[in-house]
């Protein structure tokens, strides 16, 4: 019987983290037993504090009955959104959406709930006579369901 499972583990983080604060984006554990945890929190996660939850992760499991490594990280700016929770923590962030349908827009995260968020986008309006010299945007919003993107990530640009 396996000794390692993703049970006893979330069941540890579960343990360990504030739940106000630290969230877990993702858990995966390989069938060589590679665990890897990566955290979130509203305000940040030090390396100091994922030190610490591999160090509790470890001390739940034992290594006399199955050999195993962990890496403990956290979430990186560079990947995409993976729990709501990060959404709200990106609030008033520039952002860039890729659709289920592959078309990409950038934009302000505005607010988020359990089922979406809200992009404030620019949209080029064009000029009456036609000129491409006088264009002029205006900021527009939209509701976008979570369902309908493939990856939200920050925008660097």
């Amino acid at each position: 019987m396996k000794s390692v499972t993703e049970e006893i583990v979330q069941k540890k983080l579960n343990e360990m983290l504030d739940p106000a604060e630290e969230f877990v984006v993702s858990l995966s554990i390989s069938p060589a037993n590679d665990i890897v945890v990566v955290l979130d929190s509203l305000s940040g996660i030090t390396i100091e504090r994922c030190s610490a939850i591999s160090k509790g992760i470890e001390a739940a499991l034992d290594r006399d009955k199955e050999d195993f490594s962990i890496e403990v990280g956290s979430a990186s700016l560079s990947d995409p959104f993976r729990d709501e929770r990060q959404f709200a923590k990106h609030q008033g962030d520039p952002i860039v959406v890729l659709f289920s349908d592959g078309m990409k827009r950038n934009g302000i995260l505005l607010s988020s709930d359990q089922e979406g968020f809200v992009l404030q986008y620019e949209e080029m309006i064009p000029s009456p006579d036609g000129r491409h010299s006088k264009r002029r945007y205006e900021k527009r919003e939209c509701r976008i369901l979570y369902s309908e993107t493939k990856s939200v990530k920050y925008n660097f640009d």
